[in-house]
């Protein structure tokens, strides 16, 4: 064989070893990228976008126990004091006064004469812990105190969804879940709720707050989202009545149906002409409610 032939086998046989290699790189580097791809899309929740997602906990997060509230203060002898829920009455404001927090409530409702079971509130909780959602934590925590407060199956009578007022500088949402600067409503119309009113939840609020009956509206309190109705202003007290106790709650809703009619009693604002008379709250500049 000459000299010429036999460089040229050697040659071609080089190349296909040296072709060979290189498919057996590219091969293995096509798996191992495939193993790659693999491995990132087989983690949790799958490798949507490259983003992995976490599988849904099935044991859901504990809910934190809040602290005890601090003892209630003494009780101010100037004011009437609520004890027991049977002194609770409808279209009433009342005051509750905390070591750490001050709120407003004001029963707009009438009394229901039908109990109040404790399976409502157990049901209740029970929807809450399902969703797990941290904006419920509150209302659980307040519904499994006031558990405690039950003495039996059901509650006698209730007032359904008052109004609560937060002061704004207090922000203690674990006892009564209500919002500051504003007033709210129970019932779940927001997260979180505060309570129905019913002896359970009068004996746990009691023993946070000392509970006031007032019969004059705050000058700095907005009145409650209340719809009003159209019927005209109640001409039933005499003019001195109304003259002597104006402003007061009990004489507008005696004498002027506030705070449905919208109007309230006597001279407010020391406007001219409305001694003895119901006066429109719009008409005045004390933010729609009367003043001490």
């Amino acid at each position: 064989m000459s000299k010429k032939n036999r460089y040229s086998i050697k040659r071609n046989y080089t190349k296909r070893r040296r072709k060979t290699k290189n498919n057996f790189i590219n091969k293995r580097r096509k798996t191992q990228k495939k193993h790659n791809k693999r491995k990132k899309t087989n983690m949790k929740g799958g490798g949507d976008g490259g983003e992995p997602k976490p599988y849904p906990n099935p044991n859901p997060n504990p809910i934190p126990i809040p602290p005890d509230p601090s003892p209630k203060p003494e009780p101010e002898q100037s004011l009437k004091l609520i004890s027991r829920f049977e002194d609770i009455q409808s279209q009433k404001l009342y005051i509750l006064s905390g070591s750490d927090d001050f709120l407003y409530m004001y029963t707009d409702k009438k009394k229901y004469d039908s109990p109040y079971e404790r399976a409502e509130i157990e049901e209740s909780i029970d929807e809450l812990d399902e969703k797990n959602d941290p904006k419920d934590w509150c209302e659980i925590r307040m519904n499994r105190s006031i558990l405690d407060y039950f003495e039996g199956a059901e509650c006698d009578g209730y007032i359904r969804s008052p109004l609560f007022y937060r002061i704004d500088y207090f922000n203690n949402p674990n006892y009564l879940c209500a919002t500051s600067g504003q007033w709210g409503r129970g019932g779940r119309v927001t997260r979180a709720s505060p309570p129905d009113l019913f002896e359970a939840s009068f004996n746990y609020i009691n023993s946070i707050y000392n509970i006031y009956e007032i019969d004059e509206w705050p000058k700095s309190l907005p009145p409650p989202p209340i719809r009003k109705s159209k019927e005209k202003n109640k001409e039933e007290c005499s003019g001195d009545y109304i003259k002597q106790n104006k402003n007061k709650i009990e004489c507008n809703q005696n004498c002027c149906g506030w705070p449905h009619s919208g109007y309230v009693c006597g001279e407010v604002d020391s406007l001219p002409g409305t001694e003895g008379k119901c006066t429109l709250e719009e008409k005045t500049s004390t933010k729609q409610n009367p003043t001490y």
